[in-house]
């Protein structure tokens, strides 16, 4: 089965009872199809499909409207759609973006699920899912589609393939004129990847495209005996190692060549958008692919076509910029991997056999020296991909020499004895504190390949960038505590005479002060005699508050304390801690995310509350510390228990 938008219904008619003839086809305009019910669609080919055509009136509240405020509303809407006009057994359904609860509509998540709660405990109806629901009842009616519609845009399909007038709508004044020529120069490098794939692959594989059909079973898992299994069951003869490689770039190289065609590529409104630049993305990689397997190199072609792909920005006038600005830069080969793991290895120690995402890595640091702040690795990296099978070995040396300023040099297939004079040279340069000379080596023996911080993969670039921007702002934390220590004394005497800081004060006081209780929130053991003293200070002398940091931190803060109470709910110590630091930050009046917390709350209360008040009421001190604790924090979250 599968499951449409309501105007993708055409028409209907009656499916006959047997020995009688099928109804008189109706028209279903404008959505007006009963989504209550299966529908049986044949296709051309002679086979069927059973369809499901969401209610698109709720799914429309769901998305835009308020019915996510509340979970019994929701349940309500849901049962108010069955009929009573039919003996036939009904299915209620709706279709919606996944987001849409929690994302697009805050707590949306538990509305839905207080939803289900509610409707598990409603007798005149039960949950069930469309497998189900087809056994049981299978389609009365036949249904007629809408050709080339969808659910997203109006205009049938034309959302993925021209300026429909179809977009977020957040940009008055932009178009979407870019769809129509990338797509074409997509279909263009489509046709290209093609050949090269009939061509290379004809040799290798029996039946080149049912290969490339089951090569996702390749995708769901790439342990290498399900991969000899695919290359058994497909290959012609027995397969060299270099013949395996061959044969999986070729086959992600069309895997890539589908995923450029990707719905969120096409769905928004810039060439230059996050989801449009992936799929190019995609290209570039079938690109790298198709010219690593063939020597055929389509880039330049491509780019000449992106040239005619127009932006909505000045700043990049067309796609063959954009492709220059975001794509070029985030090409990845073997040598690139072997950067990233030399730069990577001063400032982490890796395994003998470790991972780099889908690269295994085995290597051996040659040497590791530090002089001051200024750090260097030397070693060699033997990398496979987990996804190609093609393996290099790459030899690396890495600088760094204190703050952002890091260079690596890497070369594939260095020579044992050019490799052992580079170690000797570069390390003696580096211990003499000859910088000059390390730079010229590292060029010189590694033939120019060199890469800095902006080549590493970017959750290791924000590692490190956070690890020397953390040492960065202990410093400047450290002069400004001095300086702040210093002129605390005219501070506190302005305060007696009623006169406002100056302006580089208030800078000074707002940056430590703030740098105080994010310290404070990061602490397992808080103290809160210097907590309240800095809240104090900040309210004051009226000074900014970090909104958007101490409210994550003291939300993230909170819901661990609260984590750790529901794993022993009589523990009244994390109840403790919790209410005396949302009593200290109420002043601050952040923007605290505490759902999790009052869930906790709310659970833990059902079970545990009424016994604590028998024991209260029996003389229980400990119960009555209890139930003291319990009924503040429900205050602080705003939760009561009946």
């Amino acid at each position: 089965f599968t499951i449409l938008a309501p105007r993708q219904a055409g028409r209907i008619r009656k499916i006959a009872e047997e020995n009688d003839n099928n109804g008189e086809w109706h028209d279903v305009p404008e959505a007006s199809v009963d989504p209550r019910r299966a529908y049986l669609c044949r296709l051309p080919s002679g086979r069927s499909i059973n369809i499901f055509f969401y209610d698109g009136r709720i799914a429309q509240d769901i998305a835009f409207g308020d019915l996510l405020k509340n979970g019994e509303q929701f349940a309500n809407r849901l049962l108010s759609a069955f009929g009573e006009d039919t003996e036939e057994n009904q299915v209620v359904h709706i279709a919606t973006d996944g987001e849409t609860y929690g994302h697009h509509q805050t707590h949306g998540d538990m509305a839905l699920a207080y939803c289900l709660y509610y409707l598990e405990n409603e007798e005149t109806v039960r949950l069930t899912n469309y497998g189900e629901f087809l056994e049981n009842n299978p389609p009365r009616y036949e249904v007629e589609i809408v050709e080339n519609s969808s659910w997203s845009c109006i205009h049938g399909v034309e959302r993925w393939r021209n300026d429909c007038g179809c977009s977020s709508g957040m940009h008055s004044g932009w178009n979407q004129k870019w769809r129509a020529p990338l797509r074409g120069a997509l279909d263009w490098l489509r046709d290209n990847l093609t050949e090269i794939y009939d061509d290379q692959v004809k040799k290798l594989i029996e039946e080149p495209w049912s290969a490339r059909d089951e090569y996702i079973r390749i995708i769901l898992n790439r342990a290498d005996e399900n991969i000899s299994n695919f290359f058994e069951k497909h290959g012609i003869g027995k397969f060299e190692h270099d013949e395996k490689v061959r044969v999986l770039q070729l086959l992600e190289m069309q895997r890539h060549a589908m995923l450029m065609y990707t719905s969120c590529g096409w769905f928004f409104d810039e060439v230059s958008g996050l989801e449009t630049v992936q799929v190019i993305q995609y290209a570039a990689r079938a690109i790298q692919l198709a010219r690593d397997v063939s020597g055929i190199n389509l880039e330049d072609a491509f780019k000449g076509l992106l040239k005619r792909v127009p932006s909505n920005l000045s700043e990049h006038e067309n796609a063959a910029h954009v492709y220059d600005k975001y794509i070029e830069p985030s090409v990845l080969d073997l040598l690139r991997v072997g950067a990233h793991y030399g730069i990577s290895s001063l400032f982490k120690e890796f395994d003998e056999e470790d991972k780099i995402y889908a690269y295994s890595v085995a290597g051996r640091i040659h040497d590791r020296s530090e002089v001051g702040r200024q750090k260097l690795a030397i070693g060699t990296v033997d990398i496979r991909s987990d996804i190609t099978w093609k393996h290099e070995q790459i030899a690396f040396a890495a600088l760094h020499l204190g703050g952002h300023n890091i260079l690596s040099g890497a070369l594939p297939k260095m020579n044992e004895d050019v490799e052992k004079q580079m170690v000797s040279s570069v390390h003696d340069s580096f211990m003499n504190n000859d910088i000059s000379e390390v730079f010229h080596q590292i060029d010189e023996f590694f033939e120019n390949n060199t890469f800095s911080l902006k080549h590493l993969f970017k959750n290791e670039q924000r590692l490190i960038i956070s690890e020397l921007l953390e040492t960065s702002s202990s410093d400047v934390y450290n002069s400004f505590s001095q300086l702040y220590d210093s002129q605390y004394p005219v501070v506190r005497a302005l305060s007696g005479l009623n006169m406002p800081l100056p302006d580089y004060m208030s800078m000074l006081m707002k940056f430590i002060l703030n740098t105080n209780i994010r310290r404070h929130l990061k602490q397992e053991q808080i103290d809160f005699v210097q907590l309240d003293r800095d809240v104090e200070e900040i309210l004051r002398w009226s000074l900014d508050v970090d909104r958007t940091t101490l409210s994550y931190l003291a939300s993230e803060k909170i819901n661990g304390l609260t984590s750790i109470w529901k794993d022993n709910p009589e523990n009244i110590e994390p109840m403790e801690t919790a209410n005396s630091l949302l009593q200290i930050l109420k002043a601050l009046n952040l923007d605290l995310n505490m759902w999790k917390s009052q869930v906790r709350y709310f659970t833990i209360g059902k079970k545990f509350y009424p016994q604590m008040s028998n024991k209260s009421d029996g003389g229980n001190v400990d119960a009555q510390k209890w139930l003291k604790q319990f009924r503040q924090l429900g205050d602080h979250l705003r939760v009561k228990i009946a």
